[in-house]
């Protein structure tokens, strides 16, 4: 199977989300499996992630738009308004790289942050040569749309964990990547991997 971004879903489809919750420092991992190192990683080209695809950038435009005024991720969390979000190549390159891991090798609820090689978030970023971070977050998705009555950052914004880090002042940085592949358990993959260095 060949994985494809893809400019769009139809219908209603099978929906699962999970996220990082909230940052985590340099050695520290938060939401996955454990500090597991692996073997392969995914070859990303650069050029692949420098800009964002039209869903991408829908989803970047949310993400900035949801950040912009205040907001209760639940009754415990109260976030201010932030500033925006910059697209980041490098970050883009590793939610790629994990969207397409759980496209191709599947999506596995009890441990999604899991790569199928063990990697963590933050062995992904720093892969794809975000390095010198002083925290990141990830959220991700499955089967979701981009706008719509199914939709991906509205989805993440009634989670408390994926608000958070949606909401999240510490983050200056964010990649997003929408993976499509036929064949699938789900009809789309997303990540989103927020950072600041």
């Amino acid at each position: 199977m060949k994985a494809n971004r893809w400019n769009g879903m139809i219908g209603l489809m099978a929906l699962a989300l999970t996220a990082c919750g909230g940052s985590v420092t340099p050695g520290v991992v938060s939401g996955t499996s454990g500090n597991k190192t692996g073997g392969g990683t995914v070859a990303i080209s650069p050029a692949s992630v420098a800009q964002p695809s039209a869903d991408e950038q829908k989803i970047l435009e949310a993400v900035n738009v949801a950040r912009a005024q205040p907001r209760d991720c639940d009754s415990t969390h109260h976030y201010g308004a932030a500033g925006p979000l910059a697209w980041n190549a490098q970050l883009a390159g590793a939610a790629f790289a994990h969207s397409n891991d759980m496209a191709l090798n599947g999506y596995i609820e009890a441990d999604p942050h899991s790569g199928s090689d063990g990697s963590t978030p933050q062995q992904r970023v720093e892969r794809a040569g975000y390095t010198g971070w002083t925290a990141t977050g990830e959220n991700v998705a499955a089967g979701y749309t981009v706008g719509g009555p199914n939709d991906v950052v509205a989805a993440w914004l009634a989670s408390p964990g994926h608000c958070e880090n949606i909401m999240n002042p510490g983050f200056k940085e964010i990649g997003v990547s929408y993976v499509a592949v036929k064949g699938a358990r789900y009809n789309g993959f997303f990540t989103q991997d927020f950072g600041n260095r």
